[in-house]
C-alpha cells in the first residue's frame, strides 16, 4: 500500500484514502463504534464478575480462618495486616505488618465492649486503634484484612455478627463482643 504524492493536498488525500482502506480491510478494536454488545450488557457482566470475585474471596477467607481457628495456640498466630498510610504530607505508601491475633483482639476489645457497632464503624475503630498502636498515619485498612480479622474472631466465638433492620426498611450488619469473648479476654489478661 504505497502512494506517491507531490503536493501537501495530495498527501492529505492519500493519507485519508489509505486509512479508509485500512479500516475496511483490517478492522481493529476502537475503530468500530461497538463490538456487538451494549455498554449496559458489559456493565452488568462487570458487576456480576465483581460479585463473583467478592463471593470467592469471602469463601477463601472463611476456609482459611476456619483452618486457623482449629489450631491449638491460636492467640500467638500472626496475621498480615495491609493497607495504606501517610509517610509524610506528600507520600502515601503501602502498609504491611504481621501481628498476633492476641494483639489485634486486645486492641479491639475495649472498643467492642462499648458495642454493638455497625460493621463499618467497627472497621474504622480497628483502623484507628492500629494507627495509634503502631504510630502510623493509617489511611485505610484493606477490606480483606478487616474481613479476615472479623471472620477469624467469629470462628473462635469472641465476636458475633448480626443483621438489624432500620426505621427506613433497610438493614445493616452489626458486630458485637460475645460473652465468650469477655471470658477469653479476662483469661488472656490475668
Amino acid at each position: 500500500m504505497v502512494r506517491y504524492w507531490s503536493t501537501p493536498e495530495g498527501l492529505a488525500k492519500d493519507v485519508i484514502l489509505s486509512l479508509q482502506n485500512a479500516f475496511e480491510t483490517h478492522p481493529r478494536f476502537g475503530w468500530e463504534k461497538s463490538l456487538g454488545t451494549s455498554n449496559v450488557e458489559m456493565n452488568q457482566d462487570l458487576i456480576d464478575l465483581k460479585k463473583e470475585l467478592s463471593s470467592t474471596k469471602r469463601k477463601l477467607i472463611q476456609a482459611e480462618t476456619k483452618a486457623l481457628a482449629k489450631e491449638t495456640d491460636i492467640w500467638s498466630k500472626e496475621i498480615r495486616l495491609a493497607g495504606t498510610c501517610k509517610e509524610n504530607d506528600f507520600n502515601i505508601v503501602a502498609f504491611e505488618k504481621c501481628v498476633s491475633i492476641r494483639t489485634v483482639f486486645n486492641l479491639w476489645y475495649s472498643s467492642l465492649l462499648k458495642g454493638p457497632y455497625l460493621d463499618v464503624t467497627a472497621c474504622d475503630n480497628l483502623t484507628k486503634l492500629l494507627e495509634n498502636s503502631f504510630n502510623l498515619s493509617l489511611l485505610k485498612l484493606n477490606d480483606d484484612c478487616y474481613l479476615t480479622i472479623k471472620m477469624l474472631l467469629e470462628e473462635i466465638g469472641v465476636v458475633a455478627e448480626y443483621t438489624s433492620k432500620n426505621a427506613f426498611g433497610g438493614s445493616s450488619n452489626n458486630i458485637v463482643l460475645t460473652n465468650k469473648g469477655r471470658e477469653i479476654w479476662n483469661k488472656l489478661n490475668l
